[in-house]
């Protein structure tokens, strides 16, 4: 669920199965979870919600490399454009620190990606 580039059924199921597992344990670290399946699942603004509401409730751990991709991701896909580049800065000085973290590394590409270039093409 965390990689970008699956097929649509496949978000669905992650979402369905995030949504199931934050009703039998509602705690910071599964709505996390659930803010990305529902990221992933196109369902944008409620992500940007369920993370937002996910870093409220888990401060010491709201800025790991995923929580800040994702809430990036999610505040640019939900119009969101300088708070999404302010995250990602965010973002970039916590991959300096992580550099032999590929999956921290990659959802740093993947945020640049999307904030950067897609919107660069606009």
């Amino acid at each position: 669920m965390r990689k970008p580039g699956r097929d649509k059924a496949a978000y669905e199921l992650a979402l369905a199965q995030a949504e199931a597992a934050y009703r039998l344990k509602p705690d910071p670290e599964i709505l996390n979870t659930l803010g990305v399946a529902q990221y992933r699942a196109g369902k944008f603004q409620q992500a940007l919600e369920t993370l937002e509401k996910s870093r409220k409730l888990n401060p010491q751990g709201a800025d790991t490399s995923a929580d800040v991709a994702f809430l990036a991701m999610a505040q640019y896909r939900a119009g969101q454009v300088a708070d999404a580049r302010k995250n990602l800065n965010k973002l970039r000085e916590t991959a300096k620190e992580m550099a032999d973290d590929v999956e921290a590394l990659g959802f740093l590409h993947e945020a640049e990606t999307l904030i950067e270039t897609v919107a660069g093409a606009k």
